[in-house]
């Protein structure tokens, strides 16, 4: 957990009209207990809908004023749930934006903003020779209030767009999943990380598979002009290339099958006898070149190798009498029963996983088969439906995930934090004491 924080702290002010609270982060990673009734889930909710700049989501909170905090910045990202009355638009908005440059359109709200008059800002833009009806511009200096109002929220999301770049995985308790599913689009349902399906799992598998392919093959295309380019002018081994291969012999079977797949097992064979020999009885220069850049190809499905095996073997703790398994020669991955620790052929598919189990599976694949490098977890009470056998173990195997870069947990479950103590902390440590307020105005 060598990951550095993003954020310092986020302040909420009279969360549900009388309660401040102000959560502290001395790491990237947080659990906090909380009992029922302390607005842990709308804190959550309130956090993801900031940070993903979705703010029309904060409309129905109650809330005097939100602050982020970014470790890197000594800007504050301040929003008061006045300015979430309304985010300006109006047709003359709209009109007078699709008729100038982006840089003409800041400057003239900037004008509005700094209280210039109707005809001083005709005059501008007449001098700047943009053609704008005098009733649109009346009609925008007019809501000069609306678009200061609007200013604030662009500057709320400017300050976290330039300062926080994870992706946020919202996983709230499977209870209010329903609930949130009718607020949110079918459409932005994927953007939202509430539920994914084993679909999507199978087709990231999927997908990972081919483009490890497409790899094998753009190698061996790439290696074939190399070589020929060499043979020209005279093909001679250095001490690299033998070193490469000396040092990963233990990868040949598994280099030759990935990008050998047209030969015959004895012509493997024969290369994987010549390619064991010592250095000073390799005698075949083109074979010992081809090899050793087979060998950097190789290199470069490694990290993705490595994420499937991983992924395998983190879902395998969870299932009971079953394994997962990759299997890098035939980049695959497959669930078999176990018996007497004995893996059986029979493969099991993912739709015959219990509830549990495929919750497992969907949840590890976003963390370590997603395209996103860094995620910002954010975790409503992980611990219903899961087993105390599982509780125990769910955290951290999320936080060994290449892509959790921050984690903020909600929880009231001692099983959660299991050997992660020094990261939890209790909610009511972070509600400040009456009248006790953050000003940065």
């Amino acid at each position: 957990m060598n990951k550095s924080k993003i954020i310092d702290y986020i302040y909420i002010e009279n969360l549900h009209g009388y309660k401040n609270i102000k959560i502290d982060f001395d790491s990237p990673f947080l659990i906090l207990l909380s009992e029922n009734g302390q607005g842990k889930s709308t804190i959550l909710r309130i956090i993801e809908s900031c940070l993903s700049q979705e703010l029309k989501r904060l409309e129905n909170i109650k809330f005097e004023k939100i602050e982020i905090k970014f470790t890197n910045s000594n800007d504050v990202a301040t929003l008061k749930k006045e300015d979430l009355d309304f985010e300006y638009r109006s047709r003359a908005y709209d009109y007078i934006k699709s008729k100038l440059p982006e840089v003409e359109f800041n400057k003239l709200l900037s004008l509005i903003e700094d209280n210039h008059d109707f005809d001083e800002i005709s005059s501008h833009l007449a001098i700047q020779n943009f053609k704008i009806p005098r009733g649109a511009i009346r009609e925008l200096v007019e809501d000069r209030d609306k678009i200061l109002s609007n200013a604030t929220i662009n500057e709320f999301k400017s300050i976290i767009k330039n300062n926080f770049s994870p992706k946020i995985l919202y996983l709230p308790t499977y209870r209010r999943i329903e609930q949130l599913m009718e607020e949110i689009s079918h459409d932005n349902l994927k953007n939202k990380n509430i539920q994914f399906g084993l679909q999507d799992v199978k087709n990231r598998i999927e997908e990972i598979r081919k483009n490890i392919l497409f790899s094998s093959n753009d190698t061996m295309s790439r290696i074939n002009s190399e070589i020929l380019k060499k043979l020209i002018n005279g093909l001679k081994i250095n001490e690299e290339e033998l070193e490469i291969i000396e040092q990963n012999k233990e990868h040949i079977d598994l280099l030759l099958n990935r990008f050998g797949k047209n030969l015959t097992e004895d012509e493997k064979r024969k290369i994987k006898t010549t390619i064991l020999k010592s250095n000073s009885e390799k005698t075949d220069p083109t074979l010992i070149y081809f090899i050793s850049k087979m060998f950097n190809g190789f290199f470069e499905q490694r990290k993705t190798d490595q994420a499937l095996k991983d992924f395998s073997e983190t879902c395998s703790k969870y299932f009971v009498n079953k394994t997962m398994e990759y299997d890098e020669n035939s980049i695959n991955i497959s669930i078999n029963l176990m018996q007497n620790n004995i893996v059986c052929e029979d493969e099991i598919p993912l739709e015959d996983l219990s509830s549990g189990e495929k919750q497992i599976v969907s949840l590890f694949s976003k963390l370590f088969l997603a395209e996103e490098k860094e995620y910002f977890i954010l975790f409503d009470e992980p611990e219903l439906s899961l087993s105390v056998e599982w509780q125990k173990m769910l955290l951290s195997d999320v936080l060994k995930a290449p892509s959790c870069h921050m984690l903020l947990c909600m929880t009231h479950s001692p099983f959660i934090f299991d050997n992660l103590e020094e990261i939890t902390c209790d909610l009511n440590d972070f509600f400040l004491a009456d009248k006790e307020v953050i000003n940065n105005d």
